[in-house]
């Protein structure tokens, strides 16, 4: 009688660890970007200068919780992709040293204003300080480019 006590108590605990991973795995899945602010960001904008036209794609994978923005440039270097994060209505770009300085993203009156913030890195890898943020200013391309596929 008491093995069989013995391999009731095995069977609940295999069971009760079993349903705790499944309910993990269930509440650790990615939080994907709601519709409407993938509906608002997602494209190609380009930014007219004086000599030169800068063009970026913002894409939106399916159960990401990032923006994939691929910085294409006037085209003469090669393209840089990374990962913007939402934060309420923006899309972030956070600093990495040797990377890229912060950027944010906020789309107003259907043009989308680019906001960077250059950074000083420490030799520790520590922020030293920061420059003033400046803003570019994007209108959404007229024409549709293909954004989907790999980046």
């Amino acid at each position: 009688m008491t093995d069989r006590k013995l391999h009731l108590k095995t069977k609940r605990k295999i069971l009760f660890f079993f349903f705790l991973g499944i309910a993990s795995a269930l509440y650790s899945q990615e939080k994907s970007i709601p519709e409407p602010i993938q509906h608002m960001f997602e494209g190609t904008w380009i930014y007219n200068d004086t000599f030169q036209t800068n063009t970026i794609v913002i894409l939106f994978e399916p159960d990401k919780d990032y923006a994939v923005f691929r910085d294409i440039g006037n085209g003469m270097a090669p393209s840089r992709t990374l990962h913007a994060f939402q934060k309420e209505n923006l899309l972030v770009i956070p600093a990495v040293q040797h990377g890229n300085d912060y950027t944010e993203m906020r789309v107003i009156q259907g043009k989308l204003h680019v906001r960077t913030k250059p950074i000083n890195w420490d030799d520790k890898g520590h922020i030293v300080n920061s420059g003033p943020l400046e803003t570019r200013v994007f209108k959404r391309s007229a024409h549709k480019k293909k954004t989907s596929g790999p980046y």
